[in-house]
Order: structure tokens, then C-alpha cells, then sequence
């Protein structure tokens, strides 16, 4: 478990305890992100046959197409199918003149199901958009084959809360948790509540409130019906 996840748990677990640095993002940009973003969550549909057949690759991201954090070194997370076939998958992040800031090379040999790719410290500088491609390179000498998401990240700056709007009256770890994942959604922080509620997964897989709020977050992001095609997510 990365250092991030182990810091949500250790602020939120815990009965009465307070989510530090309750947090609700900056207005600057707000009619923007509520018209959204050009991207593209699900792979598909395109003319190449790479992996046809096969559920398709699913990146959490909102509707919106952009994800907000608050953590310096936030990860985005795809689902990937288990396929027969070897397809090398590229992470790309570049800021908004195009620079490249981060890679990561994947293989769908070796990494199936929720896969989350972790930026590394201080990649982000706070208030600036970034766009994250995700490749499924189908034709190493053609490109124009390779199926392609993408979608934006933003780092924001955050303001402190009433305290009471984030007071966690829980009784356990796992309530505790939920109630962090329900505080960042509510403040838009749609990065971070995913993170938390990955983190809740792995720790807790065979609770029924983890496995319900799962479901309740790909209705959010509108990802239920993709989602539910892939086994690696049940």
C-alpha cells in the first residue's frame, strides 16, 4: 500500500476523528469543470481489432473527464482485462504545453484487473491541468491502430472547513473510511475518493458496505455498466 493510502487511514480511522485538512477545492475554474474536459474513459470502437472481444479498458475518471486531488503524488486507476493476447499499454502525462512530465510502460500480460499508476512526488504543480493518454498499442509500427484514452488531472488548492462538516462519528475503521471517500467525493475531490475506496477494497474485500459504496462510486462516474463487464472488478 502506497504511503498516500496509509496516510488516509491513519487520519481517518478511528472513532470521532477528525479528516485532516478537511478540505473543499478552490471556486477558480468551477464552470469549466462542469462542462468538462475533452477525453475518453472507455476504450473501443475503434477501427484497429486490437483486443476485440474483449471487456474493455476502463479508466475511473468522472464524466467530466478530470479528476481533482489534493495529494502531491495522486494515482489514476484503469481496469484492465484478462486477455490471451500480450499488448504493451502506455501512461503518458504531459502539462498543458505538452511537455512530457511522467511515463509508465505496462503489459496486459502482467497487469490485469484495478491497476493504479502512482505519479511521483511533486509532479504536480498545484491549480494546472494535465493530460494523462493511456495507449493499448496494437500496432507498434502504426500508431494510428493503438486505442487510446485520455483525461485531466488537476491538483487543487483547498480551504479549511467548518470541522463539523467533516466530523467522522464512526465506530470502526471501515465506517471511518467510507465516511472519508463520501467527504472527498462531496468536496469534488473525485481522485481521492476513488484512492480511498481502492484502499478500502484491498484491506476489506468481503464487506458488504466496501462493496456497496464500490457500486455506488461507478454510478457516480457513470461506469457501472462497462465496469460490470470485467470480472477483475466484482
Amino acid at each position: 500500500m502506497s504511503d498516500y493510502k496509509r496516510t488516509i487511514f491513519q487520519v481517518g480511522l478511528g472513532a470521532g476523528m477528525l479528516l485532516a485538512s478537511a478540505v473543499l477545492p478552490a471556486t477558480a475554474g468551477d464552470a469549466q469543470l462542469r462542462q468538462g474536459f475533452p477525453g475518453r474513459r472507455i476504450s473501443g470502437g475503434t477501427r484497429s481489432e486490437c483486443m476485440a472481444g474483449s471487456p474493455p479498458v476502463v479508466a475511473l475518471n468522472p464524466a467530466t473527464n478530470i479528476g481533482q486531488t489534493i495529494s502531491d503524488h495522486p494515482s489514476v486507476y484503469f481496469v484492465i482485462p484478462d486477455v490471451d493476447a500480450s499488448y504493451n499499454l502506455e501512461f503518458s502525462l504531459r502539462d498543458a504545453d505538452g511537455n512530457r512530465v511522467y511515463e509508465k510502460s505496462l503489459n496486459t500480460r502482467t497487469d490485469q484487473g484495478l491497476v493504479g499508476i502512482q505519479l511521483p512526488g511533486q509532479a504536480l504543480q498545484a491549480e494546472r491541468d494535465y493530460r494523462w493518454y493511456f495507449s493499448i498499442v496494437c500496432d507498434a509500427q502504426d500508431p494510428t491502430q493503438n486505442d487510446v484514452l485520455s483525461g485531466w488531472l488537476r491538483q487543487v488548492e483547498v480551504e479549511t472547513v467548518a470541522e463539523s462538516d467533516f466530523f467522522l462519528a464512526a465506530q470502526d475503521g471501515i465506517e471511518a473510511g467510507l465516511a472519508t471517500a463520501e467527504a472527498y467525493r462531496a468536496a469534488g475531490l473525485w481522485n481521492d475518493a476513488i484512492e480511498t475506496l481502492v484502499s478500502l477494497r484491498e484491506l476489506y474485500p468481503d464487506n458488504a458496505s466496501v462493496r456497496a459504496s464500490w457500486q455506488q462510486l461507478l454510478q457516480a462516474l457513470e461506469l457501472e455498466a462497462p465496469m460490470n463487464a470485467s470480472v477483475a472488478v466484482r
